[in-house]
């Protein structure tokens, strides 16, 4: 499940990112890689993938927890683009995308 995530870098800075709560008592072993390229800094690239041989995912709930730390008061949109959610055999899978927007007060 690889995507991007758009930021406003003179509000928000990317802090870390981390497997969420939906993968607690699971079998699978998610890798999880996150990072912003220093050419492109309101550009975060997140990607999760499940370790073939640990299974398959079912379930609901949060699957990744990106942090990010406030640099100025303002308001940033946290745009998800290029989202592609695949199956076992790698066919893809109907996801909806959501944008949010984020207000940092003074």
């Amino acid at each position: 499940m690889p995507f991007h995530v758009r930021f406003d870098r003179e509000v928000l800075e990317f802090a870390g990112a981390m497997k969420g709560p939906a993968f607690l008592g699971s079998t699978v072993r998610p890798i999880l890689l996150a990072s912003v390229n220093p050419r492109r800094p309101d550009d975060l690239a997140v990607g999760v993938s499940l370790i073939g041989s640990s299974g398959t995912f079912t379930g609901s709930g949060t699957l990744i927890r990106l942090e990010f730390e406030s640099l100025h008061p303002g308001n940033s949109d946290l745009v998800l683009e290029r989202a592609s959610v695949r199956g076992l055999a790698g066919e893809p899978l109907a996801v909806r995308i959501e944008t949010c927007r984020v207000k940092v007060a003074p």
